[in-house]
């Protein structure tokens, strides 16, 4: 077997246990996500292998600048991403992770999401769009599959607490927490 047939089913074993963890439903809303984002200049795809490095180094900076300070609650920037890393890294793999890209670029990322369930509480730990792509629905792309829904989001930084929030959101940290 070679590397690349070795990454491959990590990640068709990823995928399976994401479908298992959020339920089919939301994985195959996932996937039609991808399939219905013709109306715009984005398509959203399930993450692969070499996208995890970009989303796991981009969600510690990005929540590190603007998540309240978290990193001085936590007693400093040491504590702050060694904890919050091992967390964000269980996150992601009992969850599911989405990428929006150009369709001329389908490798690149113009932003992601990082979704997963708790029980049956869809729950959203953290989205990020690129500078370049922002108030270009990047977001509500991402996120489509669960705007109609009740959910917990985890992580609320000083950008998504000057945008609009669905109405049926709430945010609690604490299923983020409970990962550990």
């Amino acid at each position: 077997m070679s590397v690349e047939d070795v990454v491959q089913a990590e990640l068709d074993g990823a995928a399976e246990r994401a479908v298992q963890r959020v339920g089919p439903a939301m994985a195959e809303a996932a996937l039609e996500a991808g399939a219905l984002a013709g109306d715009s200049d984005f398509i959203i795809r399930p993450a692969s292998f070499d996208d995890l490095g970009f989303v796991q180094k981009t969600w510690l900076r990005e929540y590190a600048s603007n998540g309240y300070g978290w990193v001085e609650l936590v007693g400093g920037a040491d504590v702050y991403f060694r904890e919050h890393a091992q967390l964000r890294d269980v996150a992601i793999d009992r969850g599911a992770v989405t990428i929006a890209c150009r369709p001329s670029v389908p490798s690149g990322i113009c932003g992601f999401a990082v979704t997963g369930m708790a029980g049956r509480q869809p729950l959203v730990h953290f989205v990020y769009v690129k500078r370049r792509w922002r108030r270009l629905g990047v977001a509500r792309l991402l996120l489509r599959p669960l705007l109609e829904k009740h959910v917990i989001y985890t992580h609320r930084t000083r950008l998504v607490a000057s945008l609009p929030v669905p109405d049926r959101w709430t945010y609690n940290p604490y299923p983020f927490l409970r990962l550990a």
